[in-house]
């Protein structure tokens, strides 16, 4: 996290709200906010963090698609972006961090949703039987 900080502070000014994992019982050991203009998020919904962002910067994980969903440009600092679910339609070079390529988004979000389990799905249980050979 303090080398993409660092990488970022090289291109951009604007202030910086670090957004933790919501699993991460590890985060105070590692999580030390020692830059300026630096905040951690305390908000409970992804949703509430995106309405004023510029951009996010992630790894490689889902907060990258809800952000482009969103409508904020995403990028992605994995050395294998494409990794990503959101590879096609984010940004990975953080010097563009001021002037973020935007794409049109939609055959992108109509493929991604056909990805996903019908609520129906997951509560029959036909979506836990798919997965669970994989555990």
């Amino acid at each position: 996290m303090n080398s993409i900080i660092l990488e970022i502070r090289k291109y951009s000014n604007r202030p910086i709200v670090v957004r933790t994992h919501p699993g991460d019982k590890k985060i105070g050991g590692y999580l030390k906010i020692n830059h300026r203009s630096v905040s951690l998020s305390s908000n409970i919904d992804l949703k509430e963090d995106l309405k004023n962002a510029w951009a996010t910067v992630v790894y490689n994980s889902s907060p990258s698609v809800a952000s482009i969903i969103e409508g904020v440009p995403a990028f992605l600092t994995d050395t294998q972006p494409q990794h990503s679910q959101s590879v096609a339609v984010a940004n990975t070079d953080i010097s563009r961090i001021e002037d973020p390529v935007m794409v049109d988004r939609q055959s992108w979000i109509e493929r991604l949703s056909m990805c996903h389990w019908k609520f129906d799905e997951l509560k029959s249980g036909e979506a836990w039987k798919f997965f669970r050979k994989y555990i």
